[in-house]
């Protein structure tokens, strides 16, 4: 992720900027990277041509689709192919996923209302129940409205992922030439007090019968873009499992000394914006454990 958001003048300057990188030492570091990356596919590939005991899962997947086993028309995907795949997930779904957790955990310790009402629905549904299943989530009415509310509050990438222009555009009065890089600010989008009632303040009751969705059809709220190059990452249960488990089996409490007005909620920056401070809190074993 330091990598991803380095400046490279390469990228501006195609043929003095790789001297220019050389000399930053960026090319080396991406260089690292890329290694240790690619290391680690090799080893979790072999693992699964090895083992036959891993079965259905993303890897087992993409190796059927390189033999040929899933049908995907004209198009042969290669081991690169496979790679490159398995990099987007793993960046894309691991530091995403967890950032978005923590902004939850941060607005529920801060607003204890919310978090006792959301930890009693969460555990009214799942009451003794040991494994927990996306089918669960499905009742979980107010647990969404806390998670839509996060993410319209704290998008973690405040601009989204650039779009090029295919060809050129009129918009509002404004010429856009082809592959003009175009950045939607989702951020100023979700703040807007003309669309959002108080839009600093954490309210998931806002979304209490209310049809605005994530989806990308509903445009006031768009943290996965939209189209069909929105995000991917929407239809995975992560977030909503692991907070599941988070708010049925431990309470939660702040450090001593710590008041819910001293936890900071200032943003850092970066390719995503997770929270500036480190949130700490401490874990609870509950009854239900």
């Amino acid at each position: 992720m330091e990598v991803l958001v380095s400046f490279s003048a390469a990228d501006y300057l195609p043929v003095i900027g790789r001297l220019i990188d050389r000399i930053t030492r960026l090319h080396r570091k991406c260089e690292k990277v890329f290694k240790e990356m690619d290391a680690f596919f090799d080893q979790s590939i072999k693992y699964h041509l090895e083992d036959e005991s891993f079965k259905d899962d993303i890897i087992d997947l993409l190796l059927k689709m390189e033999r040929g086993e899933t049908a995907l028309g004209e198009f042969q995907l290669t081991r690169n192919h496979t790679k490159r795949i398995l990099l987007n997930v793993l960046i894309a779904g691991i530091d995403t996923s967890g950032h978005t957790i923590t902004w939850v955990m941060t607005h529920l310790i801060t607003n204890p209302r919310i978090l006792k009402r959301v930890q009693a629905e969460v555990r009214e549904v799942i009451k003794n129940k040991d494994d927990i299943a996306e089918e669960d989530i499905e009742q979980l009415d107010y647990l969404k409205t806390v998670v839509k509310e996060t993410l319209r509050i704290n998008s973690l990438l405040p601009l989204l992922v650039p779009r090029e222009a295919s060809k050129d555009l009129k918009i509002e009065g404004y010429n856009i030439p082809r592959k003009t890089w175009i950045h939607v600010n989702i951020w100023a989008l979700h703040r807007k007090p003309n669309v959002w009632k108080d839009p600093e303040a954490f309210i998931p009751e806002r979304f209490m019968d209310n049809e605005i969705d994530y989806k990308g059809v509903k445009f006031e709220l768009l943290p996965f873009g939209s189209g069909r190059r929105m995000c991917p990452g929407m239809g995975m249960a992560l977030v909503h499992l692991r907070l599941i488990n988070l708010l049925y089996r431990f309470d939660w409490k702040l450090p001593d000394g710590v008041d819910t007005k001293d936890v900071d909620l200032e943003e850092s920056y970066g390719l995503v914006c997770p929270k500036k401070v480190p949130l700490q809190l401490i874990p609870i074993l509950t009854k239900w454990t």
